[in-house]
């Protein structure tokens, strides 16, 4: 068992750079991003089934205001999971790819935060955010700055 969940730690480590490296390889720059190329890699990267996690949630948040920075951001968020002896999941690894808009660019700060637990299935939840206002503003924009990074929960 120890030596499984060692194995998934490794292997979920890669999980972000997996990510940046189809990013690159689909011919975009991670630190420039727009939304539209981030969000058909990041949903595309979604459904890979070589992520070996038992479980995952995913969460848009869309027109977050970041004080530290001044910009309004759209985050994309992977939450990976490990399933403990007893079956119940633990949040491991966390993937982000965030973009910043500035202020008044056309991106609203709605602060609406979208999990994919509140929807049936991924195919739903994806396509609620796709109809979201502040995801059709943000598609329309150039961002100032994007980042993928990942970290351990």
């Amino acid at each position: 068992m120890e030596e499984n969940f060692a194995r998934w730690i490794m292997d979920l480590n890669d999980a972000g750079p997996t990510l940046e490296r189809d990013l690159r390889a689909a011919g975009l720059d991670p630190d420039h991003l727009t939304l539209a190329d981030a969000w058909r890699v990041f949903t595309a990267w979604l459904r890979r089934d070589d992520i070996p996690a038992d479980g995952a949630v995913v969460y848009v948040h869309l027109g977050i205001r970041d004080p530290t920075d001044a910009l309004l951001h759209v985050t994309l968020i992977r939450h990976l999971e490990i399933a403990d002896s007893a079956g119940n999941l633990d949040p491991v690894r966390e993937i982000i790819c965030d973009l910043g808009y500035p202020e008044g660019a056309g991106l609203t700060a709605s602060g609406r935060e979208l999990a994919s637990t509140d929807w049936p299935d991924l195919e739903s939840f994806l396509n609620a955010v796709v109809a979201t206002p502040e995801f059709a503003a943000a598609s329309g924009l150039d961002s100032v700055r994007s980042i993928v990074a990942w970290s351990e929960l």
